[in-house]
């Protein structure tokens, strides 16, 4: 048994089987518990452990007990196991664990209210915000078409003054005078000057 009086000072132990409380639980006779035991122990059981299995309730408690650096869960678990000795002694049940059944909790006329009114709100919002979606994207597809088309317009702006460039070109050369493309300049044959154009 740990020393409630330790606090931690001394290693703990890990524990492999099950200490029975003392003999003065009541108990009217020790010898027969210590019997008990010893088949106990003696027993190799095929089954499974449980969520009962003291041994590994045990363990976790000593677990619990390095990493906390406390004797708290080894006293539970010790408490534990006397309250089981002395209810199995007296010819009572195990004490298991009652699990609380989830409460159902019915909602009242106004919550209901409440609840159906966001429930609407909720919806308006996802409608506006679907909405909003589709005409920003409508919008953008707008844009898209406009600026497309005013590409469209500027390249055939772009050949038209090509053509129209070549075919002043072409008059120049026709003329007579000496055109440089590199320079973008020509030179008129009658008066021997150099005129630049606009690129």
């Amino acid at each position: 048994m740990i020393d409630p009086c330790d606090k931690g000072q001394s290693k703990l132990k890990r524990v492999n089987r099950v200490e029975l409380p003392s003999t003065s639980l009541k108990n009217p006779n020790p010898e027969t518990s210590s019997k008990r035991l010893k088949k106990r122990s003696n027993k190799k059981s095929d089954k499974k452990p449980t969520g009962s299995d003291s041994d590994e309730e045990l363990n976790k408690a000593y677990d619990q007990c390095v990493k906390e650096d406390s004797l708290l869960p080894i006293l539970k678990q010790e408490l534990r196991l006397k309250i089981q000795t002395r209810r199995l002694s007296e010819g009572q049940g195990e004490l298991l664990p009652e699990r609380a059944e989830p409460k159902v909790y019915e909602l009242t006329v106004e919550e209901r209210e409440k609840y159906q009114r966001r429930l609407l709100q909720n919806r308006d919002s996802l409608r506006r915000s679907r909405q909003k979606e589709i005409r920003h994207e409508e919008m953008l597809r707008q844009t898209f078409d406009t600026e497309s088309s005013k590409e469209e317009h500027l390249k055939r702006q772009k050949l038209q003054l090509l053509t129209e460039k070549e075919d002043l070109m072409r008059r120049l050369k026709e003329s007579g005078m000496d055109i440089n493309e590199n320079t973008s300049s020509f030179i008129c044959n009658g008066c021997k000057q150099s005129i630049k154009y606009p690129p």
